[in-house]
């Protein structure tokens, strides 16, 4: 195998789908300043669980937007599914006409899906807070958060796109990086490559 020509092949594969952004960027960067608007740190610590919750039929509400509006600024893997946000509506009973609120066991219990879904929406705060920081503290709050990473990656971008990729999997970011030439770092949490990928980009910018 021609390794040089599976990587020139996978960066215009890439230019490729990344000019298909490009085209949509002020219709893509509307969308994200709206969001941002109406889910200010304000409006969150004041949201109804079920402006938040993705499941029960709300196209409005915080988790639906984040991934079917802004679908195009960063795609969250699958494997988690609703999961990934704390707190969620069961989209079958929903059909059927009841809401069940299920609970990810990182914030409690399904019983006492309140309580949880005021430490989610804690958490998604103190993440926004943090990520408008560059000190240590910060990027420890940023690791040790308790939400789901590609959900917390994706946050961040949305909030503050000039400071972070729109990169939401660990694996798409190693993948990134092999490609760049291995500038993955030692230490390899996902802020770390997406960080040095980032370095890699102004340093190589014309």
């Amino acid at each position: 195998m021609n390794t040089n020509i599976d990587i020139n092949k996978r960066i215009d594969d890439f230019n490729k789908k990344y000019q298909n952004i490009a085209n949509d960027e002020y219709e893509l960067e509307k969308l994200r300043r709206k969001f941002v608007n109406d889910f200010s740190i304000d409006n969150l610590l004041n949201l109804p669980i079920e402006n938040y919750v993705i499941g029960a039929g709300n196209k409005d509400s915080f988790c639906y937007r984040i991934e079917k509006e802004l679908k195009r600024l960063g795609t969250m893997p699958p494997y988690s599914g609703s999961t990934r946000y704390g707190v969620w509506v069961d989209a079958t009973s929903y059909k059927q006409g009841t809401i069940d609120y299920h609970v990810d066991r990182a914030f409690g219990t399904d019983s006492d899906y309140v309580e949880a879904y005021k430490k989610v929406i804690q958490a998604i705060t103190d993440l926004i807070k943090a990520g408008e920081k560059d000190d240590g503290d910060a990027r420890h709050a940023i690791y040790d958060s308790p939400l789901d990473k590609p959900f917390k990656y994706k946050i961040l971008y949305t909030y503050y796109p000039d400071k972070y990729l729109n990169i939401c999997a660990k694996n798409h970011a190693e993948n990134a990086a092999y490609i760049l030439g291995n500038v993955c770092p030692s230490n390899n949490e996902l802020l770390d490559i997406t960080d040095s990928i980032s370095d890699w980009r102004d340093s190589n910018e014309k």
